[in-house]
């Protein structure tokens, strides 16, 4: 077959939700579908800005900053532009804490094996308790500063930003539905709360790959089969283009 004659590849289409997933899929030569799954609106600013405050004023103390998310580092990067080095950074996990280095500036003194509320818990657990500043979603569960209060620490949580998953278009689980989606990024629990319904009642040959074992947790709690989960957006994105086909233009 010469060049001229070659069938042309065809680009995964990958399913993703609005924002920077789109271009790492791009970049790689995929069809991102984006998909708006989340309204996201600012949380208790005021209150955010007061405890960053604290935890700057303190930071002698040698306190930390405990991000669950991306989207509470750029909370908090909204908030304060630098986090001084005295103060301890925890991350849920490596995405979480590549934003806290790529955001805020800051390396991750502390990030669990497991990358959840309980994983979190745990590693903290193994610190001496201290003031700990804890900037959330809207939607999480009160595991994490519960259990540090439990453990004697002065917790300051607060509503970084809120979150309401929505599902996807009916266009959306058309493409899904008819085999015209070749992978679902799952990208937070909020991201599986909002597809959740569509992957699981829709027979699809869509692969489901999640970012993180907090996140795969949810997949799982909500009956989604996972077909890989990955650490970082990076790896997620590898992962995907492994294991999606190649061939014709659909």
């Amino acid at each position: 077959m010469t060049a001229a004659s070659a069938e042309p590849v065809r680009r995964p289409r990958v399913l993703v939700p609005h924002g920077p997933w789109a271009q790492r899929v791009r970049e790689r030569g995929g069809e991102a579908v984006e998909a708006d799954l989340l309204r996201v609106e600012e949380g208790e600013t005021p209150a955010l800005r007061q405890v960053i405050a604290e935890l700057t004023g303190r930071a002698g103390e040698r306190p930390w900053l405990v991000l669950t998310s991306a989207r509470a580092v750029a909370a908090v990067h909204a908030v304060a532009r630098e986090v001084p080095a005295p103060v301890r950074v925890a991350a849920v996990g490596p995405a979480t804490a590549q934003a806290a280095r790529e955001v805020l500036g800051r390396e991750a003194d502390l990030v669990p094996e497991r990358h959840d509320a309980v994983g979190l818990l745990a590693a903290l657990a193994r610190q001496a308790p201290a003031l700990a500043v804890l900037p959330l979603s809207s939607l999480a569960a009160a595991t994490l500063p519960n259990g540090l209060r439990d453990l004697g620490w002065e917790v300051r949580d607060v509503v970084a930003y809120r979150v309401t998953p929505q599902p996807p278009t009916p266009h959306v689980a058309e493409a899904l539905a008819t085999g015209r989606i070749d992978a679902v990024v799952l990208t937070s629990p909020s991201v599986v709360t909002a597809l959740a319904a569509t992957l699981t009642t829709t027979p699809t040959t869509a692969l489901a790959v999640a970012i993180g074992e907090r996140t795969a947790h949810a997949a799982r709690e909500a009956g989604i089969s996972l077909a890989a989960v990955a650490p970082t957006p990076e790896a997620v994105i590898d992962t995907v283009f492994r294991s999606t086909p190649t061939g014709d233009e659909r």
